[in-house]
């Protein structure tokens, strides 16, 4: 710089030393604001310089820093003499000559003053700026109207003539992110966009962002919706019926949403003129979590005898909250006859369980509870006919009944089990596998 102020100098008294009375002062001065703004100079490092007709186009003269964007100098030049000059500009170690063809100058008497933009240009073109958007998608997920992994999310605006040019990325489990350059001081209408199930535009009037000179970022969940409201567990059908001396429970589900599974309540209403009013929890069914399609399940209770009986399933979510369904009555009624059931399991090792029902059938006295009592008698052989254990040898009431026998004792093989009850005699085989 120190020989620009060199030839600053030698102008300078070349011109003011001409003992010349048609001479004026002039100052020149340059407005950069516009190459400021558009980052094409940059005033910590770059300078301004005039170049003119007023020093035979030698050399260009630094300019003077009077304001953030202007710059100035002044020269004494002859009164009526057209002078002609352009403003340079140093940017980046470079030298940028204003466009179009030279200024020119008519100094007046007394002088003046010219003042203007860097290439006439006061109207600043701003360069792109980065703008970042982040749409979140947790709501949508947990409704299930967005799958993160078949689905894709867009962002949609006039600045890509609402295409899907913009697709937007998982930076994690809930948010996608897109960054776009865009030209600052302007209002750009835009929309998110979801390929889910053909295609899901957000609801409502498009979103507005303005875009300042520094660039921005802009934040919100897909829908302005912060607040999940899942796919509820939709149970479309409860049902009982009774199978012999079990109850079987049948029940669907349209959709599910965080479902850990069904326990299995029963109440039992009345079972040989005893009323009990308690729920007791008598199994679990494990559930399908987050689906939205169809689901059967099955329950058997295998524990009933003659009486009347209520069920009703808790679904249990994995946060702990749980829902009743409706409650369902079915009335088990007295066998009609005798029956001895297939034990379970079979082969056994070494706990089988029998059961049987005894018929309300014949004249034998009735029980204190109301039921007609019956000489049953429950017992074990083996494959020779050898009584090895005696189950039952009492009076019951109608009814349906269930024993446990233990082979613990004894060795493996073919055993048989009797029940004898009046003119009633029924055999079964069983196999006891250590």
């Amino acid at each position: 710089m120190s020989k620009y102020f060199i030839f600053s100098i030698c102008l300078f008294l070349s011109i003011t030393v001409k003992i010349n009375a048609q001479s004026a002062p002039v100052q020149f001065e340059c407005n950069m604001a516009v190459q400021i703004c558009e980052t094409k100079f940059n005033p910590v490092d770059d300078s301004v310089l005039i170049w003119g007709s007023f020093n035979s186009w030698t050399f260009g003269i630094p300019m003077e820093s009077v304001s953030d964007s202007l710059y100035a100098i002044s020269f004494n030049l002859i009164i009526d003499s057209t002078y002609q000059f352009k403003f340079v500009n140093t940017h980046g170690n470079g030298v940028f000559w204003e466009e179009g063809p030279n200024r020119e100058l008519l100094v007046p008497v007394g002088g003046t003053t010219f003042s203007d933009y860097f290439n006439r240009d006061s109207i600043c073109n701003y360069p792109p700026v980065p703008v970042t958007f982040e749409c979140n998608m947790a709501v949508q997920i947990c409704e299930m109207n967005f799958d993160p992994l078949i689905d894709s999310l867009f962002l949609k605006g006039e600045f890509n003539s609402w295409s899907e040019d913009n697709r937007m990325l998982p930076i994690s489990d809930t948010i996608w992110e897109a960054s776009i350059d865009l030209e600052p001081g302007l209002y750009y209408p835009f929309k998110f966009y979801t390929s889910h199930n053909g295609g899901v535009w957000e609801f409502g009037d498009s979103r507005v962002i303005y875009v300042p000179l520094s660039g921005t970022s802009f934040y919100d969940y897909f829908n302005h919706d912060t607040i999940c409201n899942p796919i509820p567990v939709e149970i479309t059908s409860f049902t009982a019926h009774s199978d012999n001396m079990k109850i079987i429970l049948n029940w669907s589900t349209a959709t599910e949403t965080n479902n850990k599974g069904f326990e299995i309540e029963k109440k039992t209403v009345k079972m040989q003129s005893q009323v009990i009013n308690q729920w007791q929890n008598i199994g679990f069914i494990p559930g399908n979590g987050t689906t939205t399609e169809h689901h059967s399940y099955i329950y058997t209770d295998e524990n009933s005898n003659v009486g009347k009986y209520q069920y009703r399933l808790k679904q249990l979510d994995y946060n702990g909250s749980y829902n009743y369904s409706t409650v369902i009555e079915i009335d088990v009624s007295e066998p009609k006859e005798f029956s001895l059931y297939q034990n379970y399991p079979n082969p056994f090792n070494p706990i089988t369980t029998i059961k049987y029902s005894i018929g309300d059938v014949g004249t034998s006295p009735a029980s204190p509870s109301g039921g007609f009592m019956k000489f049953v008698k429950l017992k074990v052989f083996d494959i020779l006919g050898n009584e090895v254990a005696t189950l039952v040898n009492e009076e019951q009431p109608v009814g349906n009944y269930t024993v446990r026998f233990d082979g613990s004792k004894l060795a493996s093989g073919i055993y048989l089990y009797q029940l004898k009850s009046e003119n009633f005699t029924q055999t079964h085989k069983m196999i006891l596998l250590k």
